[in-house]
C-alpha cells in the first residue's frame, strides 16, 4: 500500500493508479478481518475516502469508480459478514451501511452508462443479498440508510420487505 499511495502522489491525475490504490486498501482491509476485526474496518474507512476521491477527481471516468466504490462496499461488507459473523449471523451496522452505499454507486453508475451490465447485475445482486440475508429488524434498518442516502424508493422496497416478513413469522 505504501508504494500505491506513493504511486498515487507522484500522478495524482492517473485513473489506474488511483484505483489500483484503492483496491489495495480494500485487499488489505479484507486480509485483516480475522485478526483485527475493528482495524479492519478503519482501514477500510481509508480506502473508502480513496474511493470518494476518485470519483471527484476523475469525472470523465466517474461511471467506472462508482462501479469500483459499489464493487469494493460490497465485497468488503460480504468478507466482514463471513470472517466474523455475529453470533445471530445478521449483518452488523457497518455492513449494512456499507451495502446501502453499494447500491448507491451502483445506481449512480447506471444513471450515469445506462448502457453498461455491470452496474444493473450488481444492484440486483446487492439487492438479492439484502433480501436472503437479513431479518425483518435488518431489512428496517436497510431502509434507514438508504433514506439518509436519499434511496427513497429503494427504502421503500426494504420496508415492504420488511412488513412481509414480520406478516410470515406472524402467520
Amino acid at each position: 500500500v505504501r508504494e500505491l499511495r506513493e504511486a498515487h502522489r507522484l500522478a495524482p491525475q492517473d485513473f489506474t493508479v488511483h484505483s489500483a490504490l484503492c483496491d489495495g486498501l480494500l485487499n488489505l482491509a479484507i486480509s485483516l478481518l480475522r485478526d483485527d476485526f475493528d482495524g479492519a474496518w478503519s482501514v477500510y474507512e481509508l480506502c473508502a475516502d480513496e474511493l470518494n476521491g476518485l470519483i471527484k477527481e476523475h469525472p470523465t471516468m466517474r461511471a467506472d469508480a462508482y462501479i469500483l466504490a459499489a464493487e469494493c462496499n460490497e465485497k468488503m461488507a460480504m468478507q466482514s459478514h463471513f470472517q466474523q459473523p455475529p453470533l445471530t449471523l445478521e449483518f452488523g451496522d457497518a455492513e449494512l451501511q456499507v451495502l446501502g452505499y453499494a447500491l448507491n454507486n451502483f445506481r449512480r453508475a447506471g444513471k450515469i452508462a445506462p448502457h453498461r451490465q455491470r452496474p444493473r447485475a450488481g444492484f440486483d445482486r446487492v439487492v438479492q443479498i439484502l433480501i436472503e440475508f437479513p431479518k425483518a429488524p435488518e431489512l428496517t434498518r436497510i431502509a434507514r440508510v438508504l433514506r439518509e442516502t436519499d434511496l427513497r424508493e429503494d427504502a421503500l422496497l426494504f420496508l415492504t420487505l420488511s412488513l412481509r416478513q414480520n406478516e410470515r413469522l406472524a402467520g
